[in-house]
């Protein structure tokens, strides 16, 4: 018995709003109106997908394979665009908010005389999906690679060679379409204008002028590529994004709010059983996100209540596979996988005057549970378990939380500004478990749990910019990570069992709070603090890797486990060269840091002739 399941979500979505290249409140210079004045852009979406794919087998061979494939990009953005004038004697403000939860069930499961069943789930959040393919022209090697949203040009169909876009492709074939559609119209006015009746010279005449309209107006492949690269050109920003673009002047009698926050909810799990002399179990579990969140100002603003630039990301991400195989032969292999390099920022540019007092904040929350379970029964049996967390990047384009006035940002230069803060922070808590259980009268298992976090904080005054203020000043950056891995293998068996577990954790963040070269910044009403921290005062956070193992068997129980971790912050607080600072009260630069580091090992072996253990913890 064969049975099979594919699921296939996609949503890629825009929600853009906007005020354009228009005048906003200008009439008589806006003297008339009331106190409650305001103006508001505001674009959300809430985006939430249940998938589910199940396959069940049963017969002398039973397989079974479930797959679960989705996809999910939506661009939430709110934006006050180049050109725009805009006044309010109230409040302004610029809000994005976007929301995403995804469920995702995936579950196999066979029996027989041979019973396999197979699970995979792969889900990409924030990423584009990928046209490119890679194939075989022997059947071993991949030597093949092409891109399924790309073809090519065939000259025997009055191609002209090369390569051509499935988009182009599709409008060329409208166009040919158009033609065809005309030339009937053409043939059917031809034949009404030559016949003797009254009613078919008005049908030609009338099929011709159609003829002749579709000709002079349709489409061609060109200009349909050029009205989608006019398209793909428009404002839409990647992700969630709050947004004044240069070239806007902006003026408030009140506040200023540019937001964007967006929300992420990821649950995947997935199991697989198989059942039989040879039941085979594998589940593969992967996600990839990418979220990217920006709140940011340019042009030329003017507020006499508060300026406030927040951009805000939280992730939830849960993934747990299950992988089970009984017989007399049994195996049981568990994969996971989490990539995560997101970004976030809030970044204010141009000139901002007269405000009681100016916020740019990032704030940057991602929690991740995963575990992987592989479980093997039988005469031979195997649990294979493996776990992979990554969650960072480059730290320019990938994996980063930043606030920052901008380089050249003009600050207070007409009129002061109260008080400063710029404020980046990230808190990050991972928990990542792999299990391996094996048992038989010949057993092993196996396991692997990798966390990596090294996401790159920033908070800082750019390159040449300019602040004067009245109050406090503040630039600080932050970090707050727990990362946990946890790795567990057991084997149990008549003659001889292997077992192995291996866990790493490796946290090493980078976190700097700056005044960048040329920079000057002054207060005449208080102090100047450059900060930056990582984990300070919190001695029961850090990087955690434990493994253990276990075996037992008649004859031969063997076990190791290793156990790595590592945190290795890079944490500074500058002031860069050519760069200028005075204050009222105290200046304050400084860095502070508490690493903690735990590793613990254990392997246990015991036999009836030979018993090994061996652990390594570093």
């Amino acid at each position: 018995g064969v049975s099979g399941a594919i699921d296939v979500s996609v949503i890629g979505s825009d929600t853009l709003a906007w005020i354009g290249d228009a005048d906003i409140n200008q009439t008589g210079g806006n003297s008339g109106a009331s106190g409650l004045q305001g103006v508001y852009v505001g674009a959300s979406d809430d985006a939430e997908i249940t998938a589910f794919a199940g396959a069940i087998a049963g017969g002398f061979v039973g397989a079974a394979g479930a797959v679960n494939v989705g996809g999910l990009k939506n661009n939430v953005n709110a934006q006050i665009r180049t050109g725009a004038v805009v006044t309010a004697k109230g409040d302004v403000q610029v809000n994005a908010l976007g929301i995403k939860h995804i469920d995702s069930y995936t579950l196999s499961g066979a029996a027989g005389f041979v019973g396999g069943a197979g699970s995979v789930s792969v889900w990409a959040v924030g990423d584009d999906l990928s046209g490119s393919y890679s194939g075989s022209s022997d059947g071993t090697s991949q030597d093949k690679s092409g891109n399924a949203l790309q073809g090519n040009k065939d000259d025997k169909h009055g191609g002209s060679g090369g390569s051509d876009t499935a988009d182009h492709d599709a409008a060329s074939q409208g166009e040919g379409a158009s033609g065809m559609v005309g030339g009937q119209l053409g043939g059917l006015g031809s034949s009404g204008k030559n016949s003797s009746q009254t009613s078919d010279n008005n049908v030609g005449k009338y099929t011709n002028m159609a003829n002749s309209s579709l000709g002079a107006s349709a489409p061609t492949a060109d200009k349909v590529a050029t009205a989608e690269a006019a398209q793909s050109a428009m404002h839409g920003i990647h992700g969630t994004a709050a947004t004044i673009e240069t070239g806007t002047k902006v003026t408030t009698g009140g506040s200023l709010q540019v937001k964007a926050n967006e929300n992420l909810h990821v649950s995947t799990p997935l199991g697989a059983i198989g059942l039989g002399a040879v039941g085979i179990g594998v589940a593969v579990g992967v996600v990839n996100v990418q979220s990217n969140v920006a709140a940011t100002a340019d042009g030329d603003i003017h507020s006499t209540g508060t300026v406030t630039l927040d951009s805000e990301l939280y992730e939830n991400i849960h993934f747990e596979s299950f992988a089970a195989g009984g017989g007399v032969v049994g195996v049981g292999a568990s994969v996971g996988v989490l990539n995560d390099s997101s970004t976030n920022q809030a970044v204010l540019l141009g000139t901002l005057n007269g405000a009681s007092s100016v916020t740019v904040e990032a704030n940057t929350t991602q929690v991740v549970t995963g575990k992987t379970w592989g479980i093997g029964g039988g005469g031979a049996a195997i649990g294979a378990s493996f776990i992979e967390v990554d969650l960072g990047g480059d730290g320019r384009t990938t994996g980063f939380t930043k606030a920052e006035i901008g380089d050249y940002a003009q600050v207070g230069n007409t009129k002061a500004v109260g008080d400063v803060t710029v404020s980046a922070s990230q808190t990050v808590d991972i928990d990542s478990q792999s299990i391996g259980l094996a048992g038989g009268a010949i057993a092993g298992a196996v396991n692997f749990s990798f966390v990596t976090v090294d996401p790159t904080v920033t908070a800082g005054i750019g390159s040449h910019a300019s602040v004067d203020a009245t109050g406090f000043m503040k630039v600080e950056a932050s970090t707050d990570i727990d990362a946990s891995s946890q790795s567990l293998g057991v084997a149990l068996s008549i003659v001889g069992s292997l077992a192995g577990s291996f866990a790493r954790s490796e946290v090493s963040p980078v976190v700097h709070a700056y005044i960048g070269d040329h920079a000057d910044v002054s207060t005449t009403g208080g102090n100047i603090t450059v900060r930056a921290t990582s984990n300070e005062g919190k001695a029961n956070r850090g990087a955690r890797a434990k493994a253990t193992s276990g075996s037992l068997g008649g004859l031969l129980g063997a076990s190791g486990a290793v156990a790595t971790a590592n945190e290795s912050a890079d944490v500074a607080a500058y002031a860069d060269v050519n760069s200028t600072m005075s204050a009222s009260g105290k200046i304050e630069i400084s860095a502070d840091a508490t690493n903690t580091v735990t590793a613990n090992a254990a392997g246990l072996g015991g036999g009836g002739f030979v018993g090994v253990g061996i652990s390594a913890a570093t």
